[in-house]
């Protein structure tokens, strides 16, 4: 998917570059023709526009059904909102600010084979999660061909790539499975709780040297588009959306299993480790596989736990990752937006008599 938005950015490029020489071609003036240089653009012609959006956001990160980097489970996509106001500043070029709301989810037990080898460990894991999404940003728009007079002469459709930077406001939930690994019943089962204050790896315990993770972070959301003018006030646009994320818990995993006794609560010892429940957190039957047998169970500070899984709680063990520290998440939004330009409908057409 990278380098499919790398080569879309580099045919927008291209695209741009022809556009331009075509203009300059047709801009040349000999002296009996010439009729002076082109105009400057008229800030008369800035307009604004309120624009709402709808579309599927996805998430791509350490629950998903393989170790890609862009790995990601459709089962999963959930609804996107946008609200944005957008102001156009030249004859290319635009600015917005935006908010949106949306959904991520994740689930081991959905997203992982058990019966392939290269996706049993995460099955075995079988952590999940959801964390909505509020995203506050601004960012700025290049547009592929270019708009010298007002809104109402632009073009009937424009391709154009964008850049910005927003906050992301989230908070991971996990579901209480009915019962944990060991068979006990917790209070909140069938509850979604919030996972950060829990410290599921370590992050409130002494023994680890583990921060806590921020719950407002920041994004880098980037993409392409193209733009189709419906009428005088209206525009439609479709955009593909990118967001790097400077966090790698946006599902509550990145590091490693810790030990269980260093934890503060039953409840964080139940979400932290999640390999030996009977149900998944929906209450579907977990069948197990090769890794999930009594041969394969070790009893670590009073705990049962399948080895490797839970069982070890030293940095560096490559049995004891609980996920990938090297990469962080990222999500994408995928939109269809309308657009209405505000003012337009005091033009009038001239009338005659």
């Amino acid at each position: 998917m990278r380098s499919l938005i790398f080569s879309l950015i580099v045919l927008f490029l291209s695209l741009s570059v022809a556009d331009s020489y075509a203009q300059g071609r047709r801009g040349r003036q000999t002296v009996s023709n010439f009729r002076g240089f082109k105009k400057k653009f008229d800030r008369r012609f800035q307009y604004t526009t309120i624009d709402i959006g709808i579309g599927a956001m996805n998430y791509f990160g350490d629950i998903t059904p393989t170790s890609s980097s862009f790995s990601t489970d459709l089962k999963f996509t959930r609804p996107a909102f946008t609200l944005a106001v957008t102001r156009r500043l030249g004859q290319r070029f635009q600015a917005s600010g935006f908010f949106t709301y949306g959904t991520l989810r994740g689930d081991d037990f959905e997203s992982a084979d058990p019966n392939d080898v290269d996706a049993q460990y995460r099955y075995v894991r079988n952590l999940s999660f959801r964390n909505r999404i509020y995203q506050v940003g601004a960012r700025a728009e290049l547009f592929l061909y270019s708009n010298n007079g007002t809104y109402i002469t632009r073009n009937d459709w424009n391709p154009y790539i964008f850049a910005g930077v927003s906050a992301v406001f989230h908070n991971p939930q996990g579901k209480v499975g009915q019962q944990d690994s060991w068979g006990n019943t917790l209070p909140e089962a069938g509850e979604w709780v919030d996972l950060e204050p829990l410290g599921t790896e370590g992050q409130y315990s002494d023994a680890y040297n583990v921060d806590p993770y921020s719950k407002t972070i920041i994004s880098v959301p980037f993409g392409i588009g193209t733009t189709f003018k419906l009428n005088n006030s209206l525009n439609l646009a479709v955009e593909f959306e990118y967001n790097l994320l400077f966090t790698d818990y946006i599902d509550d995993v990145s590091g490693y299993y810790v030990d269980l006794n260093e934890l503060n609560s039953n409840l964080a010892r139940a979400m932290s480790y999640r390999s030996g429940e009977e149900f998944s957190s929906q209450g579907d039957v977990r069948p197990f596989n090769s890794l999930m047998t009594d041969s394969n169970k070790e009893t670590v500070g009073g705990y049962e736990v399948y080895s490797g899984f839970g069982s070890r709680g030293g940095e560096g063990d490559f049995a004891n990752m609980r996920g990938n520290q090297n990469d962080n998440d990222l999500f994408i939004v995928t939109r269809v937006k309308l657009s209405y330009i505000l003012g337009s409908g005091r033009i009038k057409r001239s009338k005659f008599r």
